[in-house]
């Protein structure tokens, strides 16, 4: 049976209009969603459904799912991509941000899930593959609120596998490495004012954005969706994929004990030499 695939956050140049072209080419349905329709016509282009749907609205998530009911469509597949990131000092970031960010990457992809997951168990089958982040599991410095989202969609798709085991429904969750894509276009903007004691280090903030884009390793998309719709595809999925440029270091990380992974990100965002900063201005006080 060929399966029917719907994923989430598929606006040009991103991982899923990546992963929708390759789970299409693999020869499943492919039906991609993202909030504009203008932004998957590379994807109607090559025959796949693109329907415009907002994982923050309960409207427009339940209409597509009743729409797919009416057409006698059940998703096989369901991947929860569609998400933003921020970047900043924890402290700096505004109610209006943290809200956004919970709101889309979190709270998004449970509703997303809760809407598609009743035809999947009346089926006794399923996928749901959570695009999540290694920084889910070692947080940096400076993206303090898109890990919180990201270690909460960790939990939610632990207690789900457990949950949905009974009724043969599967939840992997992938933790990209370097991938180049759009996702730095799709943040909410960190201003440091003068006046913030993160000042001094600006730019290594401004830096933290783009890292996984500027890094050389940094692995195309459609080498990443290859591997990651090959291993989704699996009889037996597997739990967690780390997979994109410098997979391997990630892994490592994740073994690492906490203080040694923040030790070493502290001196790579300039932490240590703010620190050595404040200390100096406190002993000329």
């Amino acid at each position: 049976m060929t399966p029917n695939v719907l994923i989430t956050g598929c606006s040009q140049d991103g991982i899923g209009e990546a992963l929708a072209l390759e789970f299409h080419n693999q020869g499943c349905k492919v039906i991609a969603t993202a909030r504009s329709a203008a932004k998957m016509q590379r994807l109607a282009d090559a025959g796949i459904t693109a329907l415009e749907m907002d994982t923050t609205s309960d409207d427009s998530v339940n209409a597509i799912a009743q729409r797919l009911r009416n057409d006698g469509i059940t998703v096989n597949i369901l991947v929860n991509n569609a998400g933003v990131i921020c970047n900043g000092p924890l402290v700096e970031t505004s109610m209006d941000v943290a809200q956004k960010v919970i709101d889309t990457n979190t709270i998004g992809s449970f509703r997303v899930t809760r809407a598609f997951t009743p035809g999947m168990i009346e089926n006794r089958d399923g996928l749901i593959l959570n695009v999540s982040s290694v920084v889910g599991r070692i947080p940096l410095p400076f993206g303090g609120f898109y890990a919180i989202s990201k270690a909460a969609m960790n939990t939610m798709s632990t207690v789900l596998r457990t949950e949905l085991e009974p009724f043969n429904i599967k939840v992997m969750v992938l933790e990209p490495g370097a991938v180049k894509s759009n996702i730095a276009n799709n943040h909410l903007p960190y201003q440091a004012h003068e006046s913030s004691p993160y000042y001094p280090v600006k730019d290594l903030i401004a830096n933290r954005l783009q890292l996984s884009q500027i890094h050389s390793t940094a692995q195309g998309r459609e080498v990443f969706a290859n591997d990651v719709v090959c291993n989704a595809l699996k009889k037996n999925p597997p739990h967690i994929l780390i997979t994109g440029g410098k997979a391997w270091l990630f892994k490592i990380l994740t073994k690492l004990p906490i203080s040694w992974v923040q030790w070493i990100f502290a001196g790579r965002f300039g932490l240590k030499k703010l620190k050595e900063m404040v200390s100096n201005q406190s002993k000329t006080k």
